[in-house]
């Protein structure tokens, strides 16, 4: 029996969790090999350690291989191999004696939540000014005492290694190509491995189409470093892309909401709107710079200019910590994800420009196409008034049922009828 997308999808992020992702290691080495086993059609790039793209420069592989804090009496208050998060990626190694204040100056606290250790991921970003660090539950952190000193002790591995960025591409009729983009690293679940596995099984089923008018490309990196050295290195990639998806913390979350591209009213974002609308879902919305940023800032650097739009479920509580587990995880979210994904491809693959072939109006009675005006006012409106009216040989049928608030679907399914007859043309149009 074939495996149901949600449960292929959480099978994949179980076995990917427990691995210590970060940039450059060795639990992302054996992430990318989950992947590409479970997922043939991936391409790996590597990009060795050192390699300067302009400000950026691709870190060496790091490893937390232990890490403890004791008091005096010898007592574990917390250790690496009970908390993953404890040792914070890229943290220096340290072996001495320290006050609750040195304690905390090195330490992250969540500022809420008093069971939770966070995620930190600034000093991955820091490396020209490397320092040790840890993380710290509220709890354990008032434990400590002003009038002791305490034991800390990390060790890691770092080396040479290349940073790896998965791709999948899908050729299409056109050299114009749709980006999605999910980011594997940070040690997290929803964050954002559950953007990966969606963006993979949307991959699939596009593979499946009997035929692509666009090209498709997925792009699955480690955050920001990732994308920056990977569209440097391969600025011809996307000369020709038309838009950016980011899939970031879909499986988790209040509410499911599109944040907006950089100018906030691209046809990118009007297709996001009528696909979250197409599947009945009670969706919000961010500016460009709310919510949760990630690689969408990238493609929308002005060299690029990639109109960048992303789904993500927001406010998510547990947010950059311990508790972004599988656990956390509603495989419906998945799904539902999933399914808006598959409506926003679905709308630019069938996306065209209306022409009328006639001068005068067709007559609607005559060819089963008119709704009557008094015992079905509402579609002579929508469909026999409006509709018609916005055809004008420039207006793409996007355009058309955003302007109108018209489910996509809907209004090409009836101007099928008007092509079938030949009384509409399909032109295509440049995204």
């Amino acid at each position: 029996m074939e495996q149901k997308p949600e449960d292929k999808m959480m099978g994949l992020i179980r076995d990917i969790f427990p691995l210590a992702r970060r940039f450059n290691s060795p639990g992302m080495d054996a992430a990318y090999e989950i992947l590409q086993t479970n997922y043939s059609d991936l391409k790996i790039y590597e990009y060795p350690s050192g390699l300067v793209c302009e400000d950026w420069t691709v870190p060496y592989s790091w490893e937390a291989i232990s890490g403890v804090l004791k008091d005096e009496e010898g007592s574990v208050l917390v250790s690496l191999k009970d908390e993953l998060l404890f040792v914070a990626a890229y943290s220096e190694p340290v072996e001495g004696w320290f006050s609750k204040q040195e304690i905390l100056e090195h330490a992250l606290v969540h500022p809420k939540l008093k069971d939770v250790f966070m995620f930190q991921h600034r000093l991955g970003f820091n490396l020209e000014t490397p320092q040790w660090g840890i993380s710290l539950s509220q709890e354990i952190a008032e434990q400590l005492d002003d009038n002791q000193k305490y034991y800390i002790k990390i060790e890691v591995e770092t080396k040479e290694n290349t940073m790896k960025v998965a791709e999948w591409v899908l050729p299409g009729e056109s050299s114009r190509t749709i980006c999605i983009a999910a980011h594997i690293d940070e040690q997290l679940c929803n964050d954002d491995l559950s953007g990966c596995v969606v963006g993979l099984e949307l991959m699939q089923w596009l593979q499946q189409m009997p035929a692509r008018h666009y090209t498709y490309r997925l792009l699955i990196f480690p955050e920001t470093i990732g994308s920056f050295v990977h569209m440097y290195c391969h600025q011809e990639d996307f000369t020709n892309t038309v838009c950016q998806l980011n899939l970031e913390m879909v499986g988790a979350g209040e509410q499911l909401k599109i944040k907006h591209s950089f100018h906030g009213d691209t046809p990118t974002d009007h297709i996001l709107k009528m696909a979250l609308t197409h599947q009945n879902i009670d969706y919000g919305c961010l500016d460009f710079f709310d919510g949760y940023g990630n690689d969408e800032r990238s493609f929308e650097w002005p060299t690029f200019g990639i109109p960048g739009v992303a789904l993500q479920r927001h406010p998510f509580k547990y947010y950059h910590t311990s508790k972004d587990t599988p656990e956390a995880i509603d495989p419906k979210y998945l799904l539902e994800a999933l399914e808006v994904s598959r409506a926003f491809v679905e709308i630019f693959e069938k996306d065209y420009i209306p022409a009328y072939t006639m001068i005068l109006p067709p007559k609607l009675s005559k060819r089963g196409l008119y709704f009557d005006a008094v015992n079905d006012r509402e579609n002579f409106k929508k469909f026999n008034n409006n509709l018609l009216y916005m055809i004008n040989g420039n207006n793409t049928l996007s355009d058309i049922a955003y302007a109108l608030n018209l489910d996509f679907f809907e209004v090409y399914d009836y101007l099928d009828q008007f092509v079938s007859q030949d009384l509409v043309i399909k032109k295509e149009h440049i995204a």
